[in-house]
């Protein structure tokens, strides 16, 4: 969470000033760039709920194969004493193949995830581009005023996308001490 953090608290300044930036610059090419950004956005963090899904999934699995080694190295003698070695290695088996599975889901969902903010970034950069090109053609912008303000926009996209890829860790973090919590307080439970 802490990693996370601090790429997201400094993305989002470094993303609020550039807008600044964009908005003195052009502000016909800033309202272009959010009405196209902001929808496209919002379809970019509908990837990262899948993400955060996935990553949850994988995180509740993981828990239940660590569950599963853990009783078998407690009871190893009695697993063997009963005769249950193969059952028990089937078992492991399944809980391993669920893992292995559920990691693959979680590395294709954020790489569907990352490919989504990279398509909205590359959406607004083209519409910015030939509306910008249009105002140039048109006289009411110079080439420099495009530049100066395409940079802008690719300033305010970068850092955005630095807080979109920190989406996914963020709700990984913020799961993984909820579940911490569970078993704080199951534990505290059992101590009182």
């Amino acid at each position: 969470l802490n990693r996370a953090m601090s790429q997201a608290v400094p993305s989002v300044v470094a993303a609020v000033l550039a807008l600044g930036a964009m908005t003195v610059l052009n502000w016909q090419l800033t309202l272009v760039t959010l009405v196209l950004g902001v929808p496209a956005s919002w379809l970019a963090a509908r990837g990262g709920r899948n993400a955060a899904t996935a990553t949850h999934e994988f995180q509740q699995s993981f828990e239940r194969f660590t569950t599963s080694v853990q009783f078998v190295v407690r009871h190893l003698l009695l697993v063997r004493s009963r005769g249950h070695v193969v059952y028990e290695l089937q078992l492991q088996d399944v809980a391993v193949n669920d893992l292995r599975d559920r990691g693959v889901t979680m590395a294709v969902a954020h790489a569907r995830m990352g490919r989504r903010q990279s398509l909205t970034v590359t959406t607004v950069a083209v519409a910015v581009l030939a509306l910008g090109s249009i105002l140039v053609i048109d006289g009411s912008l110079t080439v420099g005023g495009l530049a100066a303000f395409y940079v802008s926009a690719l300033a305010c996209g970068n850092a955005a996308g630095q807080v979109g890829s920190a989406v996914p860790e963020l709700m990984g973090g913020l799961i993984a001490a909820q579940r911490l919590r569970e078993l704080t307080d199951a534990s505290g439970s059992v101590h009182s």
